[in-house]
């Protein structure tokens, strides 16, 4: 999106070429690529934009609308800066993204860490300055660690892979992928998990990956579930549980959506398990021979490898959006059936992220308007895990 403002601050054109603009549920979902940035809008407001940038200035969408709207044309000037206002603050007008073209020097560090990871046709490199921080994020990678023979017996996409690196201290991380800045400086918890989302993308072909999901994903007889929600709300130890219960594991945490399909890229890293997770957990998965529990790591984290369980296929259709709470108060299993608009609201507050410079909003929308999404409220699990027994029955 571009604008032109006089030397007042005032807003003087608006265009709209650079935004993706997408239907939804009776609404429309605006995504500015460069930015990053999401919003929804009604009718109307897209509308006044659309107004704007026709007329070439928002004095002279204000006289259209007064005489569309039958008001006075300062009101209809309200309206406009109000609006503009709105999406300014939303990141609509960023031309770019800050570090998107920033470059570091490789050379500049001392990497002592390094491995390589694959997850389908493409591998990539993980390097750290700190054999600690390698060794946090190699317990959740390690299922998908590939050591390659001579690079002269390897075609290209493996011989020589993309490199994502994360580094730092302390709680100033930053994680660049061929040397390009793409996150930070943050904290640790936040560099670790943009470092695997860097990962996922990076072992997909260019453009295949529209968005990432915060959420895990398994699938029966073939079509996934997504299973998305707050931190703490209990969506691992339900997928885990799941798994345990005979589903095909695909991701934990982190979902890739295809840009080209309406499904989903498995991503089947260890599961991240936190104590009360691993505790309720532990003697199930004991007894099973194919999965293995990690002892805690100095966090309090164990990993569960459910490699044997993960299915197969490049990709798979999406049946079932799922936003679970477990609540011990909630006596009876609550199933509340969500818009499209309030599921991609709850989605972007969890941190799903689009991935890229190129329109892919239409991606997600066209997922979430022909795949059901339902809220789960529960005490009881094994509510929950019958309610999705029987959607994909």
């Amino acid at each position: 999106m571009t604008t032109t403002t006089r030397s007042d601050g005032t807003r003087e054109a608006l265009s709209l070429r650079e935004i993706e603009i997408a239907p939804l549920g009776g609404e429309y979902v605006l995504h500015a690529p460069k930015s990053g940035a999401v919003i929804l809008a009604n009718h109307s407001a897209v509308e006044i934009g659309r107004t704007v940038e026709a007329s070439g200035s928002t004095a002279s969408a204000a006289d259209l609308l007064s005489q569309w709207w039958r008001v006075d044309a300062h009101v209809a000037r309200h309206y406009i800066h109000t609006l503009l206002e709105d999406w300014q603050r939303a990141g609509l007008f960023d031309d770019v993204q800050p570090r998107s073209a920033e470059r570091t020097n490789a050379e500049d560090f001392a990497f002592s860490w390094e491995k390589t990871y694959r997850n389908g046709a493409k591998s990539v490199r993980l390097r750290c300055e700190s054999p600690a921080v390698g060794a946090i994020l190699d317990r959740v990678l390690a299922v998908l660690e590939f050591k390659p023979p001579a690079a002269r017996d390897l075609p290209g996409a493996i011989a020589d892979p993309v490199t994502v690196d994360l580094i730092g201290r302390h709680d100033n991380f930053t994680v660049l992928t061929d040397g390009r800045t793409v996150w930070g400086p943050s904290d640790f918890a936040s560099a670790r998990h943009m470092a695997l989302r860097e990962i996922l993308c990076a072992s997909n072909p260019p453009g295949e990956i529209s968005a990432v999901l915060h959420a895990g994903a398994v699938a029966r007889n073939g079509r996934a579930v997504i299973i998305a929600g707050d931190s703490g709300a209990g969506k691992t130890t339900l997928l885990s549980s799941l798994v345990l219960a005979g589903w095909d594991y695909l991701c934990d945490d982190l979902t890739g959506l295809d840009t080209n399909a309406n499904g989903i890229r498995p991503f089947p890293v260890a599961i991240s398990l936190k104590p009360g997770s691993a505790a309720l957990l532990s003697s199930a998965i004991g007894r099973e021979r194919d999965l293995w529990l990690s002892p805690p790591d100095e966090f309090g984290l164990r990993y569960l490898d459910a490699s044997s369980r993960h299915a197969s296929g490049e990709t798979l259709p999406v049946s079932l959006l799922c936003f679970p709470r477990y609540d011990e108060f909630c006596h009876e299993l609550i199933v509340e059936h969500l818009s499209p608009t309030a599921a991609l609201s709850q989605l972007l507050k969890t941190g799903t992220r689009l991935v890229g410079n190129t329109p892919m909003i239409s991606t997600l929308t066209r997922l979430l308007s022909e795949v059901p999404s339902v809220g789960l409220c529960y005490r009881d699990r094994a509510d929950a895990e019958a309610f999705l027994q029987e959607q994909l029955s």
